[in-house]
C-alpha cells in the first residue's frame, strides 16, 4: 500500500513511499517485488530506505535472486527506528538475464504491523567514474612521493 504523511511520517523521497505489510489482519507474511533485466557478470548496487511504522518489533527480508531461487542478496532486517529512516546498501553480481528484487514480512513476529520502504533503487556504477577515482588516487601517491625524495 502507497502512503503518504500517514501517521505523520514523510517520505525520504518524492511523496509516497510504500508500506509493507499493512493488511488489517495481519496473519501472514507479505510481499512485493519487481523483476527486472540484468547482465550476467555485471555489478549491481541496490539501496532502500526503510523504518518502523509503530513499534520496535517490525521485521522483513530482502532478497534478490535470479530463476528460479538462486539468492544473490538475502537479508533479515530487523526495523525498531520508528522516527527516522535508515538505509540499506548493497552489491550483487548479475547471474542471469532478468533479477527480481523482493520484500517480504516475517512472521510470526506477533504485532507487526507496518514496514515502511522508500528510495528503492537499482544501479550498475559507472565504470568510468571508478577509473578517474582510481586515476587520482594514483596521482596523489605520486606526488607524495615526488615531495619526500
Amino acid at each position: 500500500m502507497w502512503q503518504s504523511g500517514f501517521l505523520g511520517v514523510d517520505s525520504l523521497e518524492g511523496g509516497f513511499h510504500g508500506e509493507l505489510n499493512s493488511h488489517g489482519a495481519n496473519t501472514g507474511a507479505f510481499s512485493t517485488f519487481q523483476a527486472f533485466d540484468t547482465i550476467v557478470d555485471a555489478l549491481y548496487n541496490v539501496s532502500f530506505a526503510y523504518r518502523a511504522r509503530t513499534n520496535n518489533n517490525e521485521a522483513f527480508n530482502v532478497r534478490v535472486f535470479d530463476a528460479p531461487s538462486n539468492f544473490l542478496i538475502s537479508s533479515d532486517i530487523k526495523n525498531d527506528k520508528t522516527d527516522e529512516w535508515t538505509a540499506f546498501n548493497g552489491s550483487f553480481i548479475g547471474t542471469g538475464n532478468a533479477t527480481t528484487l523482493m520484500f517480504t514480512s516475517i512472521t510470526p513476529y506477533s504485532g507487526t504491523v507496518g514496514n515502511f520502504i522508500d528510495a528503492v533503487s537499482v544501479t550498475v556504477p559507472e565504470p568510468g567514474s571508478f577509473i578517474l577515482l582510481s586515476l587520482g588516487l594514483l596521482a596523489l601517491r605520486a606526488s607524495r612521493k615526488a615531495n619526500k625524495s
